[in-house]
C-alpha cells in the first residue's frame, strides 16, 4: 500500500491502536495504514526493557511490566495497578 499511495502522490497516515484527537491518523483522500492488530507487548525483565508494537493500548503497555514488578513512566495508571 505504501508504494502505490508514493507512486499516486497520496499522502499516507498511520492509525494505531486507539484515538488521535488532533487527527493525525486520518487523511482526506489519502491512504491509512492502521495497526491496531499488531497490539503485543513483550518485557525482559532481566533487561528492563519492553517492546511495543505500533497498536497496542497504553493499558496493555502499563500492565505487562507488572508482571515483572516493574512499571513504564507514563502518566497512566491502569485499573491493574495494585492488584495481585
Amino acid at each position: 500500500m505504501v508504494g502505490f499511495a508514493r507512486a499516486q502522490g497520496l499522502e499516507i497516515a498511520v492509525r494505531g491502536g486507539a484515538h488521535s484527537i488532533p487527527g493525525h491518523s486520518a487523511v482526506d483522500g489519502g491512504r491509512v495504514i492502521d495497526v491496531h492488530r499488531m497490539d503485543g507487548v513483550t518485557v525482559d525483565p532481566v533487561a528492563r526493557r519492553a517492546r511495543v508494537q505500533g497498536g497496542a493500548l497504553m493499558a496493555a503497555v502499563d500492565a505487562a511490566p507488572q508482571v515483572h514488578g516493574l512499571a513504564l513512566p507514563m502518566r497512566l495508571v491502569s485499573r491493574r495497578c495494585g492488584r495481585t
